[in-house]
């Protein structure tokens, strides 16, 4: 485990030595949720999404 100072104590972390992977994982995650939503609106309501594009 290693301590991380901040500017100030408020912002002082904590972090174990799966902090990385949990940091890749998580990113990892959240892009893949962001495909999967991107792709449902784009098979649910193609024509509004185009419209809001090119509006």
């Amino acid at each position: 485990m290693w301590y991380v100072t901040g500017q100030s104590p408020e912002q002082d972390e904590l972090h174990g030595p799966s902090y990385p992977f949990s940091l890749r994982a998580g990113l990892l995650m959240s892009l893949s949720l962001f495909l999967v939503g991107a792709a449902v609106d784009l098979a649910v309501c193609p024509g509004l999404l185009v419209w809001a594009l090119l509006r």
